[in-house]
C-alpha cells in the first residue's frame, strides 16, 4: 500500500495548516511551520519544521531514477503574481542501500528551509504545499 501525504499551508505569521493523509500517518508526522521572517534584500524566509517519529520515516531526494512512483519531497509556495520566485533547500538525507537498491530517507527532526523572492508590488498571501511519502518498513 503506498501513502502520500499532502500538506497545505497558509504562509502567515498566524500558520494555518490543513493534511491529507490517512490516520496512522497523521500520527507518523508532525508538521511545525515557523512564522516567515524577512531576509536581506526584503527576501522572505519560510522554515518548515518535520519531526518524524521513532519507527518511521520520510522519503528523501535523489531516489533511484526510472523508480515507479515518485516518493521525492517537494515544496511549493506561491503567491498570486507569477514573478514570485522560490529557492527550497532539504537538509542531507541519508542513504539507504538494500541489495542493488538505493534510495534516501530522513527520521527523527529536519528542517525544510525555502527564501521567497516576491516580484515587485507583490505583498499577497502565500500559500505553501508539502508533498511527502512517509514509511515504517512495511510499506
Amino acid at each position: 500500500m503506498t501513502i502520500f501525504w499532502l500538506l497545505t499551508l497558509l504562509l502567515a505569521n498566524s500558520m494555518v495548516a490543513q493534511t491529507s493523509g490517512a490516520d496512522e500517518w497523521n500520527r507518523a508526522v508532525e508538521i511545525m511551520p515557523e512564522p516567515i521572517k524577512l531576509g536581506e534584500n526584503g527576501v522572505e524566509l519560510v522554515t518548515i519544521r518535520m519531526k518524524i517519529k521513532p519507527g518511521f520515516y520520510v522519503c528523501g531526494p535523489k531516489q533511484p531514477e526510472g523508480y515507479l512512483i515518485d516518493l521525492e519531497p517537494k515544496l511549493v509556495i506561491k503567491s498570486k503574481d507569477p514573478g514570485t520566485r522560490l529557492e527550497v533547500t532539504f537538509p542531507r538525507a541519508q542513504q539507504v542501500v538494500e541489495d542493488s537498491f538505493r534510495w534516501t530517507k530522513y527520521e527523527g527532526n529536519i528542517a525544510i528551509a525555502a527564501v521567497v523572492h516576491r516580484a515587485a508590488g507583490d505583498n499577497s498571501p502565500l500559500e505553501g504545499t508539502l508533498w511527502f511519502r512517509p514509511g515504517n518498513g512495511a510499506t
